[in-house]
């Protein structure tokens, strides 16, 4: 594997999920928006999913996860 930040190795030839046919995106009570390659997701209840395959299997994969809480009124 290539040193470095593998964010900005990141090509788009690897996949890019606003092109169709890259990646399939599957939800069950979540809000998805894409941009600049970056799924940002609101989960509506505890048994949220998002499900993302079609992905190129012989690649490396890295995940960055961001979770900002908002309290309930």
């Amino acid at each position: 594997m290539e040193e470095g930040n593998p964010f900005r190795l990141w090509s788009e030839y690897d996949f890019n999920f606003e092109k169709k046919g890259d990646a399939c995106i599957e939800t069950h009570e979540v809000d998805v928006t894409c941009a600049n390659n970056t799924l940002n997701c609101t989960f509506n209840k505890p048994e949220s999913k998002i499900s993302v395959t079609g992905l190129d299997s012989n690649r490396d994969l890295i995940i960055k996860v961001e979770v900002e809480v908002e309290e309930e009124q």
